[in-house]
C-alpha cells in the first residue's frame, strides 16, 4: 500500500516528467534543479549575464612563465602546535594605507606535469601587522582550500575595508599538505604576496621572515625574497585586444652578450618621475621562450636634451631573466624629457645564437601615471624591428 504522502510525492514526480518530455530545450537535470530551487531561474539569468564578462578577463596559464619560483618552508608536522605556527611575515619600511591584499600560489613543474598550487596550505589566515607585528586586523581566514578545485592555480585576493594602515602581513599556515618530494614532511609554499595602497604593491621588496621549519637548499628558486620581488607564475595578466598588428620591438642581433644595445624615450617635456616599467616580449604563441630579449644588466639614464655627455644614470639592475612578468625600476625622483635604457649585457640563449634587447613596453612612471604612452620612441637600431603576433 501507498500512502498519502507516497502518492503525492509520486504525482509531483510524474508531473515532473510530463513537464520535462514537452520542454525538448530543457535537460532532465535544469528541469529537476527548477522544481527543488526557487532561485534556478534568477541564478541561470546572472549565469548568463557573467558569462560575457568572464571572457574578457584574462586566463590562468598553464605554461611556464618564467621567473623565479617564491617562497617555500618544510615543516615535521601538518599543523602547529602553538601560535603564530607556520608563518611568513612581510614587512614593509613604514606604515601605509593597505586596500588590497593578494597572494598567488606557487608552481611546480616535474614528470607529472604542472601542480598549479604547490605547497598551498590546506588551510590558512592572513592578517594585517603593524611593526612590532601585533595584528591590526584579520583579513581572511581560508579552512578548506582543497574543497574548491576550479580555483586551482588561481590568485587569492582580499579587499580590505576599510583600508587599514599596517606595516606588514602575516600569512599562516593552519594546515599544510604533505610534500611529495620529501618523506614525513609538510610544505608551505607561496609565489608572490601583495599588499597595495592605491595601485602601489607596498609589499614589493619588502622583508620577508619565516617562522619555524627550515628553507628548501634551493635558493635559486625558493628564497624569501622571491616571495615579494614582483615575479609570478601567471605572468601578465593579458586580454587580447586585436588592436596592435605588433607587440614588441628588438634590436638588431649582436654576435656577443656583452654588447650594448639602447632605447630611449622622449617624454617631450620635462616631467618629474621615479620609476620605469619593462614589459619583456612576449607572442600569444609558443615560439618565443619566456623572457625573450630581456637583458640580464642594464641601467636606466636621463637627460634633459639627449645631446651626448648629458645623460645621468639613474637606475643599474643586474638580474635573472624575469620570464613574462613586468619588472618595476624605481629611483629618486628626478626631472627629465629623454630617458634611456641601456642593455649592457644582452639575452643569448646558445652559443651560436644571436644576442638581443627586446622589449614589448616600456613605461616611464611618475607615481602611478605612465608618462611613456604615445611618446616618441627611439634606438640606434631602429625602430623597423618588430616582433610581431
Amino acid at each position: 500500500m501507498i500512502g498519502t504522502t507516497g502518492f503525492l510525492r509520486i504525482a509531483c514526480i510524474s508531473a515532473l516528467l510530463v513537464d520535462v518530455s514537452m520542454a525538448e530545450d530543457t535537460s532532465w537535470d535544469s528541469r529537476l534543479a527548477e522544481t527543488f530551487s526557487g532561485r534556478w531561474k534568477e541564478i541561470q539569468k546572472e549565469l548568463s549575464g557573467l558569462t560575457p564578462q568572464l571572457e574578457k578577463l584574462p586566463g590562468i596559464p598553464i605554461d611556464d612563465q618564467g621567473g623565479t619560483g617564491g617562497y617555500a618552508c618544510n615543516h615535521s608536522l601538518a599543523e602547529p602546535a602553538e601560535k603564530p605556527g607556520f608563518a611568513v611575515e612581510v614587512k614593509w619600511p613604514e606604515a601605509r594605507e593597505i586596500d588590497l591584499v593578494a597572494l598567488v600560489p606557487a608552481r611546480r613543474y616535474d614528470a607529472k606535469g604542472l601542480d598549479a598550487q604547490y605547497g598551498l596550505p590546506e588551510a590558512f589566515s592572513v592578517e594585517l601587522i603593524d611593526a612590532e607585528g601585533a595584528v591590526l586586523r584579520q583579513v581572511a581566514v581560508e579552512p578548506r582550500t582543497k574543497d574548491n578545485p576550479a580555483r586551482r592555480g588561481h590568485p587569492f585576493v582580499y579587499q580590505v575595508s576599510p583600508p587599514v594602515s599596517a606595516a606588514g602581513m602575516r600569512i599562516s599556515a593552519l594546515r599544510l599538505m604533505p610534500n611529495t618530494e620529501e618523506e614525513n614532511t609538510f610544505i608551505h609554499a607561496w609565489a608572490e604576496a601583495m599588499a597595495f595602497a592605491g595601485n602601489r604593491n607596498v609589499a614589493l621588496g619588502a622583508q620577508v621572515k619565516n617562522i619555524g621549519g627550515t628553507v628548501p637548499p634551493t635558493p635559486w628558486y625558493w628564497n624569501n625574497p622571491f616571495l615579494v620581488d614582483g615575479l609570478t607564475p601567471l605572468g601578465l595578466p593579458e586580454v587580447f585586444s586585436g588592436v596592435h598588428g605588433n607587440i614588441g620591438w628588438m634590436s638588431e642581433g649582436r654576435a656577443k652578450a656583452d654588447e650594448t644595445a639602447s632605447l630611449s624615450v622622449d617624454l617631450g617635456a620635462e616631467n618629474g618621475i621615479d620609476a620605469v616599467r619593462l614589459l619583456p616580449a612576449k607572442k600569444p604563441t609558443s615560439d618565443l621562450p619566456s623572457g625573450f630579449g630581456f637583458p640580464r644588466r642594464f641601467s636606466v639614464s636621463v637627460s634633459p636634451t639627449a645631446e651626448a655627455g648629458s645623460w645621468t644614470v639613474v637606475a643599474e639592475r643586474e638580474l635573472p631573466n624575469p620570464g613574462h612578468n613586468p619588472l618595476l625600476v624605481t629611483f629618486p625622483p628626478v626631472q627629465a624629457r629623454h630617458v634611456k635604457v641601456e642593455a649592457t649585457e644582452l639575452w643569448k640563449a646558445f652559443a651560436d645564437y644571436p644576442a638581443f634587447f627586446a622589449l614589448s613596453e616600456v613605461e616611464v612612471l611618475s607615481g602611478e601615471t605612465n608618462l611613456a604612452a604615445g611618446k616618441g620612441v627611439q634606438s640606434p637600431d631602429g625602430m623597423m624591428n618588430l616582433i610581431a603576433p
